[in-house]
């Protein structure tokens, strides 16, 4: 037997709008939650961490998480060369706004394993140039690093999706953070005109015209407790449990693009089949499968917890509600 975390990532709403995107929704399973679990401490996504609130809580187990470095292992990364991995890479497009440059989603640019080949050999030369050491390890993902103890860190890419990217620019040295923006603005110049981008462009696709960089250059990868990992995650499915004794993790992210883009009834529908997925937890529960269930759902800023054990499943007095669990910013 053991504990299971169930994180729902991309499900708080701000507190004014909770009640009115859950009207008529059947959710038995986070109605129970809502109701009968014990309310745990709100807690502040992102912190120092730089990190997205979902990667911030499953990597809290180390005070200087390496967002960059658990990418690199979970991809199948050299384990004894994690100064290979000190940042991580995206290529990415940003979109011209009116008066600032947002982030569009990265995982929906689609680079093909040969444009990201090719837009990495352009960059090599750049790079090493300045010091840097380039792996690219899959099309979305590179990985930086350096010989030189170099204080720069930067944040998720998660965090800055959609945003002006003025407000999640990378920060620490001014000396390393200037050359990092001079090698980058070289690299951004020599893709302008690369045969890769002219033709993304004529086929009507957005052009790679930017890196994003993330990482704080921590050397040691965050402690994985979990046991078993049952997630879509590309990241959090590779990484592999450490001990049979340890918490179960699940993750669900089908909210988090309908979040971001306000598609709420899309968002609607998909947590409709999250609930039903909670409810057969709930059930592994009052059969004595998991010896507790807690409930992680994240949002912008902030992560709501609630826990749930066998006992609290006959705690009928208590009166939560859904719009309560779901509120952001409800405190």
């Amino acid at each position: 037997m053991n504990a299971l975390e169930f994180v729902v990532c991309g499900a708080l709403v701000p507190a004014d709008f909770a009640e009115v995107v859950l009207a008529d929704l059947a959710l038995p399973a986070f109605s129970a939650v809502a109701k009968l679990a014990s309310p745990l401490p709100v807690l502040a996504g992102q912190g120092e961490s730089l990190l997205a609130p979902n990667e911030a809580w499953i990597l809290r187990h180390e005070a200087r998480a390496n967002l960059a470095l658990t990418w690199y292992l979970a991809l199948g990364g050299d384990p004894g060369a994690p100064a290979s991995a000190r940042w991580m890479l995206e290529p990415v497009h940003l979109e011209v706004g009116h008066s600032q440059l947002v982030l569009a989603d990265p995982a929906l640019l689609g680079i093909s394993p040969q444009e990201s080949a090719a837009l990495a050999e352009a960059a090599r030369p750049i790079l090493a140039e300045a010091g840097w050491q380039l792996l690219s390890m899959t099309p979305g993902r590179w990985f930086l690093g350096h010989a030189a103890a170099l204080d720069l860190k930067s944040p998720s890419s998660a965090l800055a999706i959609g945003q002006n990217i003025a407000l999640w620019q990378p920060e620490g040295d001014p000396i390393w953070l200037s050359r990092w923006r001079a090698v980058h603005n070289e690299i951004q110049m020599t893709w302008h005109t690369h045969p890769v981008n002219l033709e993304r462009e004529a086929d009507g696709r957005a052009p790679v015209n930017a890196l994003w960089i993330s990482g704080n250059a921590a050397p040691v990868p965050a402690r994985w407790p979990y046991g078993e990992v049952l997630s879509q995650d590309p990241l959090w499915s590779n990484l592999k449990g450490e001990s049979t004794g340890g918490a179960t993790l699940e993750t669900s992210e089908a909210l988090i693009g309908f979040e971001r883009s306000e598609d709420w009834g899309s968002w609607r529908s998909a947590l409709t089949g999250i609930d039903q997925k909670l409810g057969e937890r709930i059930a592994a529960l009052r059969s004595g499968r998991f010896t507790s269930v807690e409930l992680v759902l994240t949002g912008t800023t902030e992560i709501r917890r609630a826990g749930l054990t066998r006992r609290d499943l006959w705690k009928f007095w208590r009166r939560g509600t859904l719009a309560a669990l779901f509120a952001r910013n409800a405190h």
